[in-house]
């Protein structure tokens, strides 16, 4: 990190940054910032495999709402394979990187902010402390505070899709069902309105399981009760009873309680940056989890921010200035895939155009099926951050003149 820089960063929680959460698929765009911090020399050391080059299968999905063993209709077969990790060995990792010119605080929630054109943005958390700063970022998730970014016109929406995850320990998974394929790689179990996916991480040791239970007439409408929460085993159990083997299996090595969560959607912002404030990961483009990308483009957002703040040519007076290069690199392209996420979760669903699961469709179908779901997930793979972030310097350094001085 620019020594320039002194870096506060200000959590909700009470002891320590959390470990308990989502799983997360890691491809090639934001392995290359991986490999960037040099996550990928301690993921070695983890014994967790890397990402590689050449084709392979990514993922498989199953039309898989009968008790029989259920149909495969699609390889997703990609040019580089993705790495499962799960979120308390990305947490530990990115712990062991932070650097001295840069402090955590927990039990900071921040409630309020003012930021004047001239002078420090005044910050007011829930405990009744206050503090100023020069630059805000605001990565406090989906209910960000944040009242300049048009944030009062454009309201959260549930995506009418409930999802209820947990981790299965491998070796449970193994005793069940020996040769379980969510053991090796990613599987997807369809049917109409709900599926699975299923897939390794932390080395193999666990299985990432996270089911979707939808209802596409409620998409866009308010969600009456908490957002997320527990659920019980017997509930989840519930909405897949009927489906095939593979499934049944996953389904005896449930924990008792899975982390429930009704998806909501932040979309079409018509800003992410203001003056000398800026919004970053689900702050300004919480998506679906269908296509993987939550993590990384908020990863990408922040590989981005600081590389663009840390510019020789930055200065306090020019903060500004920076913050709308980079929203002009990143707003377009999160709000894209957000659309992305939510066209992929009709097609697994069988609720969007070409195929609506049936037995018996053509060849010719399932193709164009599979075609329209591997050119959504191509954004993947294609593609750099690396490349965005040249772009983005460019129209940074067009923009500045040589005479600022002021640092940050």
């Amino acid at each position: 990190m620019c020594p320039k820089f002194r870096v506060a960063i200000c959590g909700a929680a009470a002891d320590e940054i959390g470990t308990t959460g989502a799983g997360l698929a890691v491809f090639k765009r934001t392995w290359s910032i991986f490999q960037h911090l040099g996550l990928d020399e301690q993921m070695r050391a983890r014994g967790i495999p890397c990402p590689t080059e050449g084709e392979t299968v990514a993922g498989t999905i199953h039309v898989a709402d009968q008790k029989t063993e259920g149909e495969i209709v699609f390889r997703l077969v990609v040019p580089f394979n993705f790495v499962g990790l799960a979120r308390m060995d990305l947490v530990h990792m990115l712990q062991r990187l932070v650097p001295k010119n840069c402090t955590i605080y927990t039990s900071k929630r921040l409630i309020s902010y003012s930021a004047p054109a001239t002078g420090q943005i005044t910050l007011n958390f829930a405990d009744g402390s206050a503090a100023a700063t020069d630059v805000l970022v605001g990565a406090d998730g989906i209910r960000s505070v944040d009242p300049e970014m048009g944030r009062a016109a454009v309201n959260p929406r549930w995506s009418g899709t409930h999802s209820y995850r947990c981790m299965i320990p491998a070796e449970k998974l193994k005793n069940v069902f020996p040769e379980h394929p969510a053991l090796r790689s990613g599987q997807c179990y369809s049917g109409k309105s709900k599926h699975i996916m299923a897939y390794p991480v932390s080395g193999g040791h666990l299985v990432n399981f996270i089911g979707y239970h939808s209802d596409p007439e409620k998409e866009g409408t308010s969600f009456d009760g908490k957002w997320s929460g527990e659920s019980t085993k017997e509930e989840v159990v519930s909405y897949y009873h009927d489906w095939e083997p593979q499934v049944q299996a996953l389904m005896q090595c449930l924990g008792p309680n899975l982390l429930r969560e009704s998806v909501h959607v932040l979309s079409d912002l018509p800003r992410c940056a203001d003056g000398r404030v800026a919004l970053l990961g689900d702050a300004f483009h919480a998506m679906t989890t269908n296509v993987s990308a939550g993590a990384g483009q908020a990863m990408e957002d922040a590989y981005v921010l600081g590389h663009l703040l840390a510019h020789p040519l930055v200065t306090l007076d020019t903060v500004a200035h920076t913050l709308k290069v980079y929203e002009d690199a990143r707003l377009e392209f999160a709000n894209r895939i957000i659309t992305t996420s939510r066209d992929i979760g009709l097609l697994y669903e069988f609720n969007g155009p070409i195929y609506d699961g049936s037995r018996g469709a053509s060849q010719e179908t399932l193709d164009q099926w599979g075609k329209a779901i591997y050119e959504r997930w191509e954004f993947q793979w294609n593609g750099s951050p690396a490349e965005e972030l040249q772009h983005a310097k460019e129209q940074l350094e067009a923009g500045l003149t040589s005479g600022s001085s002021t640092t940050i």
